[in-house]
């Protein structure tokens, strides 16, 4: 019994909640991000998975339309079957730029983003036949979709899945591909 009127209490929240138009009116959000990212590819085979942070601004200058900037740091973890002589270490600090287009707006905003920019990137590799130390800076890409969960039009819940790809080596087929999956929190800036 408890359950159902649970369930029924949250039914009518999020349908009072959605039914509410939020603002149009112009807003800045600083964000960030919790990622996870999982490597896919050519860069599979090195580095398995990665993770990190992303500290952000958003800007909404329409109804449906953002502007995105992001920086953060995002560590790889290696394959545990190829044999360092040392630990090896691969680091990035992405600086990016883009755009969101909001699908719907109201309490649940589902969205898709689009951001392209440049990464900082630290390779720190000794094998038998390797030894790679070295900080470069490589372009990148980012597709995706994800949902925004506003409460109180000051702060909300964003939960997101994107495609990467950051071209780490020109000419040669091993990009830094991935899918990121990330949960982050935005506050409300004004206007």
């Amino acid at each position: 019994m408890k359950m159902n009127i649970s369930i029924i209490a949250l039914i009518s929240l999020l349908s009072i909640s959605y039914g509410q138009e939020f603002s149009t009116e112009k807003m800045s959000f600083l964000g960030l991000e919790a990622i996870s990212i999982n490597s896919i590819g050519h860069f599979e085979e090195d580095w398995v998975s990665g993770s990190g942070g992303y500290v952000g601004l958003e800007n909404l200058y329409s109804n449906n339309w953002a502007v995105i900037f992001q920086t953060g740091f995002i560590e790889f973890k290696q394959n545990t079957a190829i044999a360092y002589i040392s630990d090896p270490s691969f680091t990035m600090i992405p600086l990016r730029i883009g755009g969101q287009f909001y699908i719907v707006k109201g309490f649940i905003s589902p969205y898709l983003s689009a951001t392209g920019g440049a990464n900082i990137i630290t390779r720190k590799i000794e094998t038998a036949d390797k030894k790679l130390d070295e900080t470069s800076i490589s372009t990148h890409f980012q597709v995706g979709a994800g949902i925004a969960l506003n409460f109180y039009q000051s702060w909300r819940i964003n939960f997101a899945a994107r495609y990467n790809s950051h071209l780490l080596e020109p000419g040669v087929p091993y990009n830094i591909t991935g899918l990121e999956f990330s949960v982050g929190i935005n506050l409300g800036l004004g206007k």
